[in-house]
């Protein structure tokens, strides 16, 4: 009986550190960074949503609080983009929390736009030959974030 237990509390051990290390959704990746205030837009083909009709699908805005409820509308989610404030101190914590390594980083005057990988994340595109799914932005304490890319403006 004590080997059962023993079996069981390893087992829910090493299911648990799969699924916190497990590459999340876009939605649940924005989630984890994104404060309250931030600004949502959800590119999406399909479902029942209304949003900006973009010809190829749409852009929906919305709150952090209504993502959830939103992307179970969607159809397909081609990506999805947050926009808050912030300083270069938030840019840092974002990339060590999703564990994004840079791919390129540019600048352009006063905007800086980092495009990277993290494995926490789903998805992504090819980007210069390398997979990217997630791209930062940050200009004038304003900071964007896009999965994989920054897909409005920024």
């Amino acid at each position: 009986m004590q080997r059962f237990f023993v079996i069981v509390i390893l087992t829910v051990a090493i299911v648990g550190v799969m699924l916190y290390f497990a590459p999340k959704p876009y939605e649940q990746a924005i989630t984890s960074i994104a404060p309250d205030n931030a600004q949502i837009n959800v590119y999406c083909r399909g479902g029942s949503v209304c949003g900006v009709d973009l010809g190829f699908g749409s852009m929906v805005r919305c709150s952090v609080a209504d993502l959830s409820a939103t992307y179970s509308r969607c159809g397909t989610v081609d990506g999805i983009s947050a926009t808050f404030e912030g300083d270069l101190t938030a840019v840092e914590r974002i990339l060590s929390h999703l564990r994004v390594r840079s791919v390129t980083v540019s600048n352009f005057g006063d905007l800086t736009v980092i495009s990277g990988y993290s494995g926490g994340v789903r998805g992504g595109v090819i980007l210069d030959g390398k997979r990217v799914n997630c791209q930062i932005a940050y200009r004038d304490g304003v900071i964007s974030v896009g999965f994989p890319l920054i897909l409005g403006d920024y």
